[in-house]
């Protein structure tokens, strides 16, 4: 069975320079929370699950990645570092065009080295979902907070 909706960001910013940050974030909905961290490879490679409490991660096991009750899972973030990116993609919007105003959706690609890639997990659609969109804006919001401080730090 599969279960949950993946995601994918990609970007120069670091699981590791972020994590704190989204887990304060998290905690403004959870005051507690299970972090179980897998294949840790420093500056690599990091996979991190994400339960309420054990009563969660319990109808997690028996239902996968899908909204409980409360209208909250579960979710999974995987997050490893490519060395060489070559992707066909198609862009939706861009935030900020040319001019500062969206531009309509077009082919592109994205190439680079050393991008970061995060996938992340979620048991319903974003835009469904309240709680999927507090995770996932909460991971966004991380991301842009490291690379705003990188950037005032001059890295």
């Amino acid at each position: 069975m599969i279960t949950g909706v993946d995601y994918v960001i990609y970007t120069t910013i670091s699981i590791f320079d972020i994590i704190d940050t989204f887990k304060y974030r998290i905690r403004e909905r959870w005051t507690t929370f299970i972090v179980e961290e897998f294949d840790v490879e420093k500056d690599k490679r990091l996979e991190l699950f994400f339960a309420r409490d054990k009563a969660m991660n319990r109808f997690h096991d028996e239902n996968g990645y899908t909204l409980d009750a409360n209208g909250e899972g579960c979710f999974m973030i995987l997050c490893e570092m490519r060395k060489n990116m070559n992707l066909d993609i198609f862009v939706k919007e861009q935030v900020h065009g040319l001019n500062g105003s969206p531009t309509m959706a077009y082919d592109s690609m994205l190439i680079g080295n050393n991008l970061w890639e995060y996938s992340i997990v979620l048991p319903d659609v974003v835009e469904d979902s309240a709680f999927c969109m507090f995770i996932m804006d909460s991971l966004i919001s991380s991301i842009k907070y490291s690379m705003e401080s990188q950037q005032k730090s001059g890295l």
